[in-house]
């Protein structure tokens, strides 16, 4: 069931990162190391799919689906997740003597600045650079619009050089701009302390991996753990106990836990520590091997007499009995529990199902009311319409009568204008006849005048 989980869970993310054709050779190449156990053909098959840095990040993804005896190996072979984070690495520039590295890529090649090479011994390998580093900055100078010539130029004017270098663990191929941009992968090196410490016993060659832990199905991990000294800090593993998780994915007394889950152990308390490992029961965890073996040196103790030894060894022999009756008891606990989960996966099925089919109910009465409600506006808009068309014919009807009003007053106004002109004219003319008579009798009475002289 857990096994399941995991899987599902690797599943989403490799749809979720890389398309159907290189999803099928990761697959492939899962079934492949299913069947022979061959991890370095495993690691060898992933490479050819995973071919630029985006898609490393699959390798993170593989990790849980590793058995916890081939974690460690697993570490070893595997490249790292790019793009954790940034690292500062000063350089300082001495008589006769290289810095040490060399460097590939520009603005021209359309790829950032890359790391192609670190010199055996060169200060710029004990200074903890690697090839596959990403240069983001040389001096505070973001290098990102930069072409390579002017990046190489920079780094080459400076007696001191302080670089922020991100790990990809990919170089560029592109010889000239117009080629397809193609990615290799960096040799992976055993990660070694800067050289500013290498004085303190312990860390010089002190290798860090990164394993992950699947505490499902088992009663505990099997490790106890310490605080070191002031002058000694850190989460140290002090024993492990014999056939536990912890021995099978290669836990020693003595490593040092950097990191579990994203949680740092570097400051951390021993309480703190403690609820950190028992919160969760898949834990990515990262140690530095044999990192305090120096201070379990120091605290051996003197030989324990054979007699104590036999009844320590016995009371082992009881306490690994009992884990075997633990895991056994944790494992009919585990089946119970895959029961009861089925059964309430399929109760939540059949909720679901319920849920659709509500969901599908109630879209129809949505659907049947919008549609109501779309013909009650339909008809509500026809009967606005109507109205609209009504009031118009109305308001036409008004300006038509309006219009004959206006009609009729003016041929009124014309009429009467006329009968004023013609009574005018009559007047005229009257006036005009009076006159004539007034002459005629004027005339008429000279005539008179006249007769009665003669």
């Amino acid at each position: 069931m857990e096994y399941i989980r995991v899987a599902k869970r690797f599943l989403e993310q490799v749809n979720e990162l890389l398309p159907s054709t290189d999803r099928d050779h990761v697959f492939d190449a899962l079934k492949h190391y299913e069947r022979n156990k061959d991890l370095e053909q495993l690691i060898a098959d992933l490479k050819n799919v995973l071919d630029e840095p985006d898609k490393m990040e699959i390798f993170e993804f593989v990790r849980p689906l590793i058995p916890p005896n081939h974690q460690r190996q697993y570490n070893k072979l595997a490249p790292e997740t790019p793009g954790q984070h940034t690292r500062l690495v000063r350089l300082k520039r001495r008589v006769n003597e290289k810095l040490g590295f060399a460097v590939r890529g520009g603005f021209e090649h359309e790829v950032a600045l890359f790391v192609s090479h670190v010199e055996p011994g060169s200060q710029a390998e004990q200074h903890g650079l690697k090839v596959g580093d990403e240069i983001i900055q040389v001096n505070g100078f973001y290098l990102n619009e930069a072409i390579h010539e002017e990046a190489v130029n920079i780094i080459k004017s400076r007696d001191e050089i302080e670089l922020k270098v991100i790990g990809i663990g990919m170089i560029p191929e592109k010889k000239n701009a117009s080629d397809n941009l193609k990615w290799k992968y960096a040799e992976k090196k055993i990660i070694q302390a800067p050289r500013e410490h290498s004085q303190k016993k312990g860390l010089k060659d002190a290798e860090e991996i990164k394993i992950f832990v699947n505490l499902r199905g088992v009663s505990s991990f099997g490790c106890r753990i310490i605080s070191g000294p002031s002058h000694f800090p850190g989460i140290f593993v002090e024993g492990v106990t014999m056939g536990s998780l912890a021995e099978e994915v290669g836990l020693e007394r003595g490593d040092q836990i950097l990191d579990v889950n994203g949680t740092s152990f570097k400051d951390i308390t021993h309480q703190l520590a403690l609820v950190a490992l028992r919160e969760s029961k898949e834990l990515n965890i990262i140690l530095k091997k044999g990192a305090g073996a120096p201070f379990f040196k120091k605290k051996r103790q003197a030989p324990k007499p054979p007699q104590q030894e036999l009844e320590e060894e016995k009371l082992l022999q009881l306490k690994v009995m009992q884990v075997d009756l633990e895991r056994e008891h944790m494992k009919k606990h585990d089946k119970e529990r895959d029961i009861l989960e089925e059964d309430k996966r399929k109760k939540e099925e059949e909720e679901l199902r319920e849920l659709e089919r509500l969901k599908e109910k109630q879209l129809f009465e949505i659907e049947l009311k919008k549609k109501e409600d779309e013909k009650k506006e339909m008809e509500k808009m026809e009967q606005i319409l109507m109205e609209n068309q009504r009031r118009r014919e109305e308001e036409e009807e008004r300006r038509k009568k309006e219009a004959e009003a206006s009609d009729r007053m003016r041929e009124t106004k014309e009429r009467l204008e006329r009968q004023k002109k013609d009574r005018d004219e009559l007047q005229k003319r009257q006036k005009k006849i009076q006159e004539q008579l007034e002459q005629q009798k004027r005339e008429a009475e000279q005539l008179k005048q006249q007769f009665h002289q003669l």
